[in-house]
């Protein structure tokens, strides 16, 4: 089967690196950058260093749990309609309720909201700096896919969508 033939079989969006694969390298050449080439320290101004940095790491800390929180809730509206969250398996519905209801990609917000809670915490301003892009290649390799394979699927279901709701928040 040529190529060309494989792709209009496929029931799923051609992601060619999963979106946690992403978010990983960003982390790790974020926290090799910081770790062991050039420290570059995110601390709060003004508050004292002991204090600043208990408020920094214990923002960073809230926002991993409100990540972790947010992205297992919006994980749980694709098993209450039988789909898996991967962008790798079909989908048999579009999920406009929820979180979905406010962001068409908001697994991918709660997890970005971990990534900046992980770099707040180690107070590593590389791993910040990372997040830019990170945000950039998640939408053109994951959600820019994503959305070509619903509008192929839903068609005008998808775009009014599309229309109604943003793509991050």
């Amino acid at each position: 089967m040529d190529e060309p033939e494989k792709n209009m079989n496929q029931d799923h969006a051609d992601i060619p690196i999963p979106p946690p694969i992403i978010y990983l390298a960003a982390l790790g050449l974020g926290a090799v950058m910081h770790y062991l080439i050039w420290p570059l320290p995110l601390t709060l101004p003004d508050i004292g260093s002991i204090a600043g940095e208990r408020l920094r790491t214990g923002l960073g800390i809230l926002l991993v749990v409100i990540g972790v929180f947010g992205s297992g809730f919006t994980a749980s509206r694709f098993k209450l309609i039988g789909d898996s969250p991967s962008p790798t398996k079909p989908t048999s519905a579009i999920i406009t309720t929820g979180p979905y209801s406010i962001s068409r990609n908001p697994l991918y917000l709660f997890v970005a909201v971990v990534y900046l809670g992980i770099g707040l915490s180690l107070g590593s301003l590389w791993i910040i700096i990372m997040f830019i892009p990170l945000i950039y290649l998640v939408q053109r390799l994951a959600i820019i896919p994503e959305e070509q394979y619903l509008e192929s699927k839903f068609g005008d279901q998808y775009l009014d969508y599309k229309a109604a709701v943003r793509r991050w928040i």
